[in-house]
């Protein structure tokens, strides 16, 4: 397997990125490097002391959202064994930072992860077309009891999990109100829906990117923020 490395600037220092030569990855994590899929925030009274990243891959997102808020406590989650030697490598320069080498759901158990057909981006416990007959056995853990000590007040969460993020958002419906922003891909209409269903109450949706049906990228902020910051809703049609 070859590999690829892109030369980054954090903050001024040189780093170096790595990650498998595969498919089209280097243009996903070019676009996440970059901004395009992570939309930055910034809004008053908003400054995020806790970054949750879900799914975290290789480090690109994390890498991404410490460039943006380099203050805040990072915790990655991934449970693929050749990522997360990808994911230590690329974040070893940042100190307040906590790496699982697990996922997340609403259960704890043991499943098939199964490679991703042509990149590392595509890795999922579920069977479909991006997907080969091989993969490893990983852990899963119970979302709840490995995020409730360290959300706070203000809280990022990024969830991409090929398929889990419904049940990972259901398993932490308790915490809604400490999560600020919400960044997570959908891989169904069906979840896309049950998602934006759930987090009604609490958030609102600020930003999609939506090329197909059964998958895009999405970001919801808490109503909070809505209230704190009204050119959210400056653009809004009244109806009486």
């Amino acid at each position: 397997m070859s590999e690829k490395i892109l030369q980054l600037k954090l903050f001024n220092t040189a780093q170096d990125f790595c990650f498998p030569n595969e498919g089209n990855a280097a243009s996903h994590i070019q676009n996440i490097l970059t901004g395009n899929v992570y939309k930055p925030i910034q809004l008053k009274d908003f400054s995020p002391t806790r970054i949750i990243d879900i799914g975290a891959n290789v480090g690109a997102s994390a890498i991404y959202f410490h460039s943006q808020y380099p203050n805040a406590r990072l915790t990655c989650f991934e449970p693929s064994v050749k990522n997360f030697h990808y994911l230590t490598q690329n974040l070893k320069d940042i100190h307040h930072i906590t790496l699982n080498s697990f996922g997340l759901s609403d259960t704890t158990k043991s499943v098939t992860l199964f490679q991703g057909k042509s990149q590392c981006l595509q890795n999922s416990i579920f069977k479909s077309a991006e997907v080969s007959e091989s993969g490893e056995q990983i852990q899963l853990k119970n979302a709840f009891n490995e995020v409730k000590d360290i959300v706070e007040d203000q809280t990022v969460i990024k969830i991409d999990t090929e398929g889990c993020e419904l049940e990972i958002l259901t398993s932490i419906k308790t915490f809604f109100h400490q999560l600020q922003v919400i960044y997570l891909e959908f891989h169904s209409e069906k979840d896309r829906i049950r998602i934006d269903n759930l987090l009604n109450q609490t958030h609102g949706l600020w930003n999609a990117s939506v090329k197909h049906p059964h998958r895009g990228d999405v970001c919801y902020l808490n109503r909070s923020l809505w209230e704190n910051n009204p050119e959210i809703t400056q653009w809004e049609i009244c109806r009486s």
